[in-house]
């Protein structure tokens, strides 16, 4: 519905609402005129009836010199006299009406502003202030504290004889594992070695007596369960020495030594080691040192600052007879534009 009623539009409706709208804005401006035309309204009735007035004034003149004549010469004496009143009003009306239409210019001359003088000096701050026209700052860098702070410092050197100056590693014995390498029979005595143990399990010394008579004196070792094989070493070192210190029977007078059998159990020493770690001594000299305590600083900026104040210019207006009046134009004034 609404495409079809756009449709009927046409351009005879157009021109009639631009005309009714021509009509009120004309109705508008006669029924609330404007201030420039109220003027020109007021100026022209003026105008006409001070034109009106001279007129009626020159008409009685006229009028009154007719009346008074008494001959011919003086009718004419009095037409030429308000012939010349005639000329005179004109001239005096023509006047009036050129003192009615002078105009008045306006011109205008704009003084500038100006600063006042600055104020004292504000304190110094650590506040940031930025300058400006009516603001002079001051900066100030100054070298403040900030804070205490506690070193050792180095005095001197001290030395030590004695000090550790390292590790190392080192293979030590720890014992020995014996190993049991069987039954060896000997007419000697034998001693222990580095590498091997000799435990007697037996053994006879024989002897010769004065009388001829042989003695034997026997020997033996048994062997105890549980015994550690640092006590099996110690008990054999006995054994040996008991064979080796053993003496002739009593009954025996000089007793001469003259056979030996020894049955021996054999044992084998296994060194056992172990690696251990040890200090390495030596001299080192090292610095001495003492605490000492120092200030921190930093540089700071400081401001201080002072202010004046701004004057706003002023505006002088005079009115001319001229629109191009060169007395006021030469002392800064310039024409507005506005005439009344």
């Amino acid at each position: 519905m609404y495409e079809e009623k756009k449709a009927k539009i046409s351009f005879r409706d157009i021109a009639l609402q631009l005309l009714i709208i021509v009509l009120f804005v004309l109705i508008l401006l006669w029924l609330f005129p404007t201030k420039k035309n109220m003027k020109q309204y007021v100026d022209d009735n003026k105008d006409n009836t001070q034109e009106s007035t001279k007129n009626d004034k020159n008409n009685n003149t006229n009028n009154n010199g007719k009346e008074n004549g008494t001959n011919n010469n003086g009718s004419n004496s009095n037409n030429n006299t308000g012939n010349n009143n005639n000329n005179n009003n004109n001239n005096n009306n023509n006047n009036n009406n050129d003192k009615d239409e002078a105009k008045q210019y306006e011109y205008s001359k704009v003084s500038d502003g100006s600063y006042g003088e600055y104020g004292p000096w504000s304190e110094w701050s650590t506040n940031y202030v930025a300058s400006s026209n009516t603001t002079e700052v001051q900066t100030e860098v100054r070298s403040n504290l900030v804070q205490y702070t506690t070193k050792p410092v180095q005095t001197g050197t001290a030395t030590n004889s004695n000090a550790v100056i390292g590790k190392k590693t080192k293979k030590v014995l720890k014992g020995y594992n014996y190993i049991n390498l069987g039954s060896v029979n000997s007419g000697e005595l034998l001693d222990h070695t580095d590498n091997y143990v000799y435990l007697i399990k037996q053994g006879s010394h024989t002897y010769r007596c004065s009388s001829g008579e042989e003695k034997y004196v026997g020997f033996g070792y048994t062997y105890r369960a549980g015994v550690s094989y640092e006590q099996l070493a110690k008990d054999a070192t006995a054994n040996l020495n008991q064979v080796r210190n053993s003496k002739a029977p009593s009954d025996c007078a000089n007793a001469i030594l003259y056979a030996k059998s020894y049955t021996y159990t054999l044992y084998e020493k296994e060194p056992i080691y172990e690696y251990v770690t040890e200090d390495v001594y030596g001299t080192t000299v090292s610095p001495t040192y003492e605490n000492k305590t120092d200030a921190s600083y930093s540089n700071v900026t400081y401001y201080r600052y002072r202010t004046r104040s701004y004057q706003a210019g002023s505006e002088s207006i005079k009115w001319s007879n001229s629109d191009n009046d060169q007395t006021l134009i030469s002392q800064g004034y310039h024409f507005t534009g506005n005439v009344k």
